[in-house]
């Protein structure tokens, strides 16, 4: 990274992936960021759809927007195991039913945040089950959710932290988490 010139944190310690992403969110609010972009490390997310991403914040029209591989025409280069989209459209649904609103990809890690998702990622960001509870304290205080297709790609490094054998665990406790998260009192 710095060979190249980009801005880099380098942790001391192991924070966990909600404690890393949140660390990338406290750095865009320090240095008065207007949209963050959080883009794993995975190769999966295509860097090509990112303006198409931008739109709707340039625009005005969402406050935090998710790369999507299930919405839109474009049909992404690598969609994951049956199961896995199953388990995505079981969060799904229970998004909708806390929330009321809609979201197909609730796992993606490809996401944009405006100035006032930042200041809420940096103040208070999950530590277990980012994604899909971040949509919900985000849409619980009713920021403007939207997704945008995005192509993605099969994983080029690293391996999921979700096993087969640890998928039932996974959904069960992502999905209390989402219930917990739906009917916390929210504070500013």
């Amino acid at each position: 990274l710095e060979d190249n010139h980009f801005n880099a944190v380098n942790l001391v310690m192991n924070l966990g992936i909600g404690g890393a992403v949140q660390t990338g969110y406290k750095y865009a609010l320090e240095h008065d960021y207007d949209v963050a972009v959080q883009f794993d490390g995975d190769g999966q997310h295509d860097i090509e759809s990112l303006s198409d991403l931008l739109e709707p914040i340039r625009k005005n029209e969402a406050d935090l927007v998710i790369g999507s591989r299930f919405v839109g025409d474009v049909k992404s280069e690598f969609q994951t195991t049956f199961m896995r989209r199953f388990g995505i459209s079981v969060i799904s649904n229970l998004i909708k039913w806390t929330t009321g609103q809609r979201v197909l990809d609730t796992t993606s890690g490809y996401r944009l945040a405006d100035k006032a998702v930042i200041k809420q990622f940096a103040k208070r960001y999950p530590i277990k089950y980012p994604e899909p509870e971040t949509i919900v304290h985000i849409l619980k205080r009713k920021y403007r959710v939207v997704e945008r297709p995005a192509n993605m790609f099969e994983r080029t490094g690293g391996i999921s932290s979700i096993t087969p054998i640890k998928s039932i665990r996974y959904m069960l406790e992502v999905c209390s988490s989402i219930v917990i998260a739906a009917f916390m009192r929210e504070s500013e």
